[in-house]
């Protein structure tokens, strides 16, 4: 979807962002118009997470606003995009904006390790480097587990298997809203329950109920799921 980086999310937006959440279809973005006059690359994103509800996972920073904007950074290769005189060219991080760069990349990979167990488990590896046994033992560590809020949008038919499902993954399920034809379900369930749930939803509501997640902060974990966790 194309978002102006003047206007940001406009009414029409909204109206094509339902109707994709309503048949489950992934949504790349693109800001464009950066060059304009009054082009705000931050204040688009925060429009999108806000007025839309979606978890903004940022893959590229602008280098330059309005007249000024002359390219992008690659925020997954770390590696500036330019273009002069028509020809792009890539090239280090500008040192003017190094910091805002990493910054983004530890967001956007904070991100998907909350997605993917695999990109978790190497995010987590890497955070963990440099830390010695011995310590960890004197510290007498528990087992946290991050926690996401689930907001699920389902029609009446299937609230029951929605729930249902929901209680199965150890999830603690506010009482759900009614609207005019859907119903808004909210929850807290530990991530290591949720994978694979995108296609379970789809399976019992016959893909007429969708979802959003993201990250609401860590618990720790029951003693009795800590040997599973652990040994998986």
């Amino acid at each position: 979807m194309d978002f102006s980086g003047v206007a940001g999310v406009e009414p029409q937006s909204e109206t094509v962002w339902r109707q994709a959440n309503r048949n489950g279809v992934p949504r790349i973005c693109f800001i464009n118009k950066l060059d304009s006059l009054g082009a705000d690359f931050t204040r688009v994103v925060e429009m999108i997470e806000d007025r839309l509800g979606a978890a903004a996972l940022v893959v590229q920073l602008p280098i330059g606003v309005e007249a000024e904007f002359c390219g992008v950074i690659d925020l997954l290769s770390m590696t500036a995009r330019t273009w002069k005189d028509g020809e792009q060219i890539t090239g280090p991080v500008p040192e003017a904006l190094e910091e805002s760069a990493r910054t983004a990349r530890a967001n956007l990979v904070e991100h998907l390790a909350e997605w993917d167990s695999d990109c978790m488990n190497s995010y987590l590896d890497d955070e963990g480097e440099g830390l010695s046994s011995g310590a960890m033992v004197d510290a007498h560590p528990v087992l946290l587990e991050p926690i996401m809020k689930v907001n699920v949008t389902t029609p009446e038919d299937y609230l029951g298997s929605v729930i249902g499902d929901l209680n199965s993954r150890r999830a603690i399920v506010a009482e759900p809203s009614a609207g005019t034809f859907e119903h808004e379900v909210t929850a807290l369930a530990p991530l290591s329950e949720m994978f694979g749930y995108v296609g379970q939803l789809r399976s019992f509501s016959s893909g007429r109920a969708s979802f959003s997640m993201a990250f609401d902060g860590y618990k720790i974990a029951p003693v009795s799921h800590v040997a599973e966790m652990v040994s998986a």
